[in-house]
């Protein structure tokens, strides 16, 4: 399973959040919702991508979404908050 890869489908939650600096984390619902479009395989490859991220804190997670406008402290802000709330 390549972690980083998984990555990009959190970021593209990221992307296609109107304020994705104001989450704060999924709501009992929400998790609900994003955890029902995904198999449990998938959903483990999510779950390895954000221990990947809160582990390699350096890494350069912008360069997994060519285009994405945020720097890597905020794209980490929002990977630790989504890793918290799953």
């Amino acid at each position: 399973m390549n972690a980083p890869l998984f990555l990009r489908i959190s970021l593209a939650l990221m992307d296609e959040m109107a304020d994705p600096l104001q989450f704060s984390g999924l709501t009992p619902e929400g998790r609900e919702r994003f955890q029902s479009g995904y198999t449990e395989s998938e959903l483990a490859g999510i779950r390895s991508g954000l221990d990947f991220a809160l582990e390699n804190p350096a890494y350069d997670f912008a360069s997994l979404v060519p285009g994405i406008e945020y720097s890597n402290a905020e794209i980490l802000a929002f990977l630790t908050k989504l890793h918290r709330s799953l």
